[in-house]
């Protein structure tokens, strides 16, 4: 027959011996064209249904009816057989899964007394890309996932949350959070005043933090009889 799919006709004469000439005509359609399918691609990662155009299918090795939702992630493989056996062969994932990801703020400092911080996004999954928020409402473009992301956070001493919502290949998210304290307020320090000069014994009193008295450990309350000069550094836990 010639070559291409669609309705075919052999023709053919019969002759006895008496020379009689009877014409007759039988046809068939070919079709070499596999079933189409649709909703997926060899190989694909997807979340969703596939359909198939012609024939009846197996979703790993059971029947499976064209549309019909693939409730359960996981690989899956499908065959589809048309009625002259033209066979498609796929074979595919279902993925619905949130992607997990971990988020923390200079390393998972509990204090900072800069605005400007570095974001440590990670996940386990391939191609994940996520995007932050210093509201849960105005959202940065999505990135690429890095453990020394730029942010800058809003001022004001307090403590700061970033809202980072993951994204993996499929479009599907997941949301989440990290926490630091904004702390850019020096410790209070009373007792003296910058260069000054007394001729009394002097108590340093300081709120929070650790301090050197000219290169040497100093606690908060301890009084200095001794003549000479000195110079008082305290530094709190955000290194103020």
């Amino acid at each position: 027959m010639p070559a291409g799919d669609g309705a075919k006709t052999v023709y053919a004469e019969q002759k006895d011996a008496a020379g009689n000439v009877k014409s007759l005509t039988s046809s068939i359609s070919l079709d070499t064209t596999p079933p189409t399918v649709t909703g997926a691609t060899y190989g694909g990662v997807y979340a969703d249904t596939v359909t198939f155009s012609d024939g009846t299918a197996t979703l790993n090795g059971l029947p499976y009816t064209s549309g019909s939702p693939i409730s359960a992630d996981g690989l899956y493989t499908l065959i589809v057989i048309d009625a002259v056996e033209n066979t498609a062969r796929l074979s595919f994932a279902i993925d619905r899964t949130p992607p997990v990801g971990t988020l923390s703020i200079n390393s998972g400092a509990l204090l900072t007394n800069q605005t400007d911080v570095k974001l440590n996004a990670a996940s386990g999954e391939i191609g994940v890309q996520a995007r932050f928020s210093n509201d849960n409402a105005t959202w940065g473009d999505w990135k690429s996932l890095s453990p020394s992301i730029p942010w800058t956070l809003p001022d004001g001493d307090g403590l700061k949350t970033v809202y980072v919502q993951w994204k993996n290949l499929l479009g599907n998210t997941t949301d989440g959070s990290a926490s630091i304290t904004l702390d850019k307020t020096p410790p209070t320090v009373t007792g003296a005043t910058y260069g000054g000069v007394t001729s009394q014994p002097l108590t340093f009193i300081f709120t929070e933090g650790t301090a050197a008295l000219n290169g040497a450990s100093y606690t908060s309350g301890t009084t200095i009889n001794a003549e000479g000069i000195y110079a008082l550094v305290v530094t709190d836990a955000a290194a103020r």
